[in-house]
């Protein structure tokens, strides 16, 4: 069970799809004893699997849960194939209204470096959320999108001109954020990095001096 704020996730993997209804009560009797309300109208359910294979997955149905095809994770759009092409499609359609917001600036005459700091401050920060997280799931049709909107912006001089494409921009978070990981032991992600290697400290090719 993963929760954060106030919405939770319940992870069952395929082994364990007979106890569902058994978790799902768990939740539901921890959130009494917390003082707590689950909102059954908001509950659905999402069945992920592998792309590459085709064969039909029929579960029993879960009474009062609805079944989804897509689900929006802090932010992130996943679909049943582990595919991120749907987040994609959203994060472009975010970033098209926020062009037009950018084209008004500057007929009311933001300059051009102004236009360039928003780009990067509200754009490219909506382009690049979560990368880490979903950047393995995307297509080449879904980077061929994410170029052309870059392309197009560019265009409109409403980015410099020598911007980064998407995947370089992607390879420098994931540089920037593992940079994080290694330095900041209260990092959240800290823990999951293996112990420090010791063997380094002692390894040396050259004996003596020369």
């Amino acid at each position: 069970m993963i929760k954060y704020a106030d919405d939770t996730y319940l992870i069952i993997p395929a082994s364990g799809v007979n106890i569902r209804s058994a978790e799902i009560n768990n939740i539901t009797n921890w959130a009494i004893l917390n003082n707590l309300t689950v909102n059954k109208a908001k509950m659905i359910k999402i069945i992920i699997y592998n792309s590459w294979r085709k064969e039909t997955h029929l579960l029993p149905a879960l009474p009062g849960i609805t079944e989804v095809d897509s689900l929006c994770v802090l932010g992130v759009t996943l679909m049943r194939r582990l595919s991120a092409s749907e987040h994609i499609r959203r994060v472009i359609s975010d970033c098209l209204h926020s062009l037009y917001a950018l084209h008004m600036l500057h007929d009311h005459g933001l300059a051009e470096a102004g236009l360039h700091t928003v780009f990067c401050s509200v754009i490219v920060t909506k382009l690049l959320y979560a990368s880490s997280a979903w950047s393995g799931f995307i297509t080449a049709s879904d980077r061929h999108r994410m170029d052309a909107f870059l392309h197009r912006s560019k265009c409109c001089g409403y980015c410099q001109p020598d911007l980064p494409s998407f995947d370089q921009s992607v390879e420098d978070s994931d540089d920037r954020l593992f940079h994080k990981l290694c330095t900041n032991t209260g990092y959240t992600l800290h823990y999951l990095l293996p112990p420090p290697n010791t063997a380094m400290e002692h390894y040396n090719l050259r004996n003596g001096t020369i």
